[in-house]
């Protein structure tokens, strides 16, 4: 991936208020809805994080997701995300 660009947070503590606005301002932008590829470059860092994408679909139907990981499924972070793939929009 030569063009690929990777953003870096440097554990920026609201992360998640600027990516839910970024995701309502798409939405309201895009009527039919939207679909974001997650981690082009990265992974799932941690249960909240995950907890975060399962918040946006239930609080936005017209948002999917999805994306690759290397979590495990035994591991916590990988059942945060295998009870996330139980949604139809992930």
């Amino acid at each position: 991936m030569p063009f690929a660009h990777r953003f870096k947070t440097n554990g920026l503590a609201n992360i998640d208020i600027i990516l839910e606005r970024e995701i309502e301002t798409l939405l309201a932008k895009h009527k039919h809805g939207i679909v974001i590829r997650l981690h082009v470059l990265g992974d799932f860092y941690s249960v909240d994080y995950v907890n975060f994408w399962i918040e946006m679909l239930e609080k936005h139907p017209k948002l999917c997701i999805f994306g690759y990981t290397a979590r495990s499924p035994v591991k916590l972070i990988g059942q945060a995300i295998a009870k996330m793939n139980e949604s139809d929009r992930c």
